[in-house]
């Protein structure tokens, strides 16, 4: 609804946010731009890495059977992440002491 204020008159950003808290519009986003400014996205880096032939085929039968391949492999990191966090940690150096 606040789009209709914007076409039939020219507000500038902030005046347009003072009309719709006014008279109390919920602004409706698209779908891309709802992700962006409103569900701060959990996924923002790219990682790249080579697998075998044999992990592409497993891969393609989760895919085909509905699996959300890049969910699969998130939950796999962080499983491992966990399983292995103490040999992870930073161990303290043990430093000579005579006495």
């Amino acid at each position: 609804m606040w789009w209709v204020f914007s076409f039939c008159f020219s507000f500038t950003e902030l005046q347009l946010e003072t009309v719709i808290k006014a008279f109390h519009i919920t602004p409706k986003y698209t779908q891309q731009k709802y992700y962006k400014l409103i569900m701060k996205p959990l996924y923002t880096e790219v990682f790249t890495l080579k697998i075998s032939s044999t992990q592409k085929r497993t891969l393609e039968k989760l895919k085909s059977r509905n699996i959300k391949v890049s969910d699969f492999v998130r939950k796999a990191i962080s499983e491992k992440i966990k399983r292995d966090y103490a040999e992870l940690q930073d161990k303290p150096k043990k430093e000579y002491c005579p006495f």
